[in-house]
């Protein structure tokens, strides 16, 4: 918008130190900003940002401040010419924590600017530094850097950065972070996605401000490698058939989540280093309540532990609670493509001297080697029958199998996954 204004005016207003006003709360100073362009937005972290600084800086030199409504809410008025601006939120409150640190957005004119974790990651690709270092010293020739195709480009990060982490969180279709409107609710998609950064951060092990600083020095991923996986958990009568993901870092430290849509679960997430060549089966270093991780192909299936046991899992502390299967390979829903394979099984994180064959969709037989005696026993199971388990559940019990395939360099190996109780599912891998 452009003001008609006598001379005078115009000129006392580019000279002014301009001060917040309207639905922020404003600043205690004035009550009557310049004439100029209005400016509003929404500062949050998945939840509004409440009585949280907002400062501006303009590359005429202008100013202005303002408070962020308990809705996370703020307006200022800027001069017009005044842009291009960088914006800081400081301070407040978001679900009653602490602002753990600033964040930052940027401006082109007048109109809606956001601030939240993902304008701050706009901002770092902008600056090549940390957008609290180029807040605090940047110039009115700096600010240059805020143009279409800059914005564009980081933009362009952003989406990549957020499909690099685990559960790929992603804009909702046509949202822009800095200008597109949103409430600050919970609900609203463009809130939506700000928690679900936040929970992937925390599951990829990185902080906000670790982020925006890897996205300053050229970052364009989080995490080396992201991907979709199949669980299989335990349940009574049938498998719970969940969506979960893995991230791999340089470090070598990967990450599983689990959204588990069980009663009384939750997300869980397990942190794990890399161990031998076959995957990380050891090196539990954030272990989210497991205390066991076995992984086969490169890290694309694995098996996944929890403490405790019942009476017919084995005594060493630990039951299967989970099997992922990466979005990689396919399932195979004719049991005759595996006829005459053999097949390594794992049961509660580890090797239990047995192999399976004569898989079928009704049973398979399976060969038990003991350790000391070096005695090998054959019996033929079933994937169903009347079978009591104590305290958890009376047969029958249908267990829910499934069979998939990898192929790779020539090689195709087959992953039989199935929860053989009500409390834990096994895997094994063919031979």
């Amino acid at each position: 918008m452009k003001f008609n204004k006598p001379a005078w005016v115009v000129v006392l207003g580019s000279l002014a130190v301009l001060v917040g006003c309207g639905g922020g709360g404003g600043d205690s100073n004035s009550s009557t900003p310049a004439p100029g362009l209005g400016v509003t937005g929404t500062a949050a972290v998945g939840y509004p940002v409440a009585n949280g600084t907002v400062s501006l800086k303009c590359a005429s030199g202008a100013t202005a401040t303002t408070t962020t409504a308990a809705n996370g809410t703020w307006s200022v008025s800027i001069p017009s010419g005044a842009a291009p601006c960088i914006v800081r939120v400081s301070g407040g409150t978001a679900n009653g924590q602490a602002l753990a640190s600033p964040l930052h957005s940027i401006l082109q004119s007048a109109g809606t600017v956001n601030v939240t974790p993902l304008t701050d990651l706009i901002v770092a690709k902008l600056a090549g530094q940390s957008p609290a270092s180029w807040f605090n010293s940047v110039s009115g020739s700096q600010l240059a850097a805020i143009t279409t195709a800059n914005i564009s480009a980081a933009l362009g990060v952003v989406n990549s950065v957020l499909a690099s982490l685990p559960g790929q969180p992603a804009l909702p279709n046509g949202f822009n972070p800095i200008s597109s409107s949103f409430t600050a609710d919970q609900t609203d998609p463009g809130d939506v996605v700000l928690d679900d950064y936040a929970t992937a951060l925390a599951s990829a092990g990185m902080t906000r401000d670790e982020a925006s600083n890897a996205v300053a020095t050229g970052a364009t991923t989080l995490t080396d490698e992201v991907q979709g996986v199949y669980v299989i958990a335990p349940n009574v009568e049938n498998a719970a058939e969940l969506q979960g993901s893995l991230a791999r870092r340089s470090t070598g430290a990967v990450t599983l989540t689990i959204p588990d849509s069980r009663p009384g679960q939750g997300t869980k997430t397990l942190t794990a280093s890399n161990g031998d060549g076959n995957g990380w089966t050891t090196g539990v270093t954030s272990n989210g309540g497991f205390n066991g991780y076995l992984s086969f192909l490169g890290n694309r299936v694995g098996q996944v532990c929890v403490p405790g046991t019942y009476e017919w899992d084995f005594d060493d502390g630990r039951r299967s609670e989970y099997v992922y299967v990466s979005n990689e390979l396919t399932e195979v829903t004719d049991f005759a493509e595996i006829a005459g394979k053999q097949f390594t099984q794992y049961v509660a994180c580890a090797y239990r001297n047995i192999q399976m064959s004569d898989v079928t969709a009704v049973g398979y037989t399976g060969t038990y080697t003991d350790p000391l005696s070096g005695q090998s026993s054959t019996s033929a199971w079933t994937w169903s029958g009347n079978v009591n388990f104590p305290g958890l559940y009376t047969g029958p019990f249908t267990p829910n199998v499934k069979v998939f395939r990898y192929s790779a360099g020539g090689t195709t190996t087959h992953v039989l996954v199935y929860n053989y109780t009500p409390s834990s599912v096994h895997i094994a891998i063919s031979n």
